[in-house]
């Protein structure tokens, strides 16, 4: 079969994001394979890879918030900010609980935190862990990032394992960077698990293992269950409306006719009234999504893409 859709992969830690896409490659045996936001290769937890077409959804699925487990080692300090670094320094601590969990509860909404030295974030054209693996100087970007919805940690020893949800552009090993400064010792992380890429859960996720077992099956569609979703079913918080007949030819040729419009009045009133573009998915006649569209103030209505 064709597989166009969006695969969640409950990654497994000492890999990279990349070993990941590679591996669902060969799986599959197809090349267009994507995902809609990396994972540090200590980490563990969903990963949705992009198949096929849905290539093509990335940028519209990468905005989304993730929810994360981490657990932080206070008393050490790392180049990139979890165990797989060089030690930079390693004290003793003497924390109190309630000292630490109030700090970390007190460190939620937007802050402006340093991007850490290993990630991929661009200067210059490289990537910053391209000048930390040169040993190169480099001007760390200082940019801004939410953290919210922390849970009640649990507290052993000198480590601490909390919940967290961030914005795009967060880094949780800046915040974990920024607890350590904030309680005055140094900080890292030792563990991290990625439970949310919203709006989907680790829970519906399968492991790699598993999926080339399941690939190798007749009925593997419906033995994935949760962890396949369909083109048509992605951007579930988009407003959704059919086409067919010379509407959905028109689309497929660029064009959104009279009455596709006026059905999405509602849709351009709601843009206005919000101040904030509002996206709409457009299903097909036979049931597969055609195209993405787009109403907001400054434009109105507008293709964002179409698809084969």
């Amino acid at each position: 079969m064709s597989w166009n859709g969006l695969l969640l992969v409950d990654k497994p830690p000492g890999c990279t994001s990349h070993d990941v896409v590679d591996r669902v490659r060969r799986i599959f045996s197809m090349t267009a394979v994507g995902h809609s936001g990396t994972l540090d290769p200590l980490a563990s937890g969903l990963m949705v890879v992009l198949l096929g077409n849905a290539t093509k959804l990335s940028d519209f699925i990468l905005g989304q918030d993730k929810r994360y487990r981490v657990t932080v080692k206070f008393g050490w300090t790392t180049d990139s900010g979890d165990r797989d670094g060089q030690t930079l320094k390693e004290e003793a601590v003497n924390l109190d609980q309630d000292q630490v969990v109030t700090a970390a509860l007190a460190l939620q909404g937007e802050m402006n935190l340093a991007v850490p030295i290993f990630s991929a974030t661009r200067v210059k054209g490289k990537k910053l862990y391209e000048y930390a693996r040169a040993e190169k100087e480099v001007t760390v970007p200082i940019k801004p990032m939410r953290f919210y919805d922390l849970s009640a940690p649990n507290w052993v020893g000198d480590q601490l394992e909390i919940e967290v949800s961030c914005a795009k552009g967060g880094y949780i090993r800046s915040w974990v960077t920024a607890l350590g400064e904030k309680l005055g010792v140094g900080a890292t992380v030792m563990e991290l698990r990625r439970l949310q890429s919203a709006p989907y859960n680790v829970h519906e996720a399968i492991g790699l293992e598993a999926l080339k077992e399941v690939i190798s099956q007749p009925d593997s569609v419906t033995q994935l269950g949760p962890a396949f979703v369909g083109m048509a079913q992605a951007l579930p918080g988009w407003h959704q409306c059919s086409v067919k007949g010379r509407e959905e030819l028109l689309l497929r040729n660029g064009q959104i006719s009279h009455d596709l419009t006026n059905r999405l009045v509602v849709v351009q009133k709601q843009a206005h009234l919000t101040g904030n573009p509002v996206g709409v998915k457009v299903i097909g006649e036979n049931g597969q999504l055609v195209g993405l569209l787009q109403a907001s103030v400054a434009q109105g209505l507008k293709i964002r893409r179409i698809f084969a």
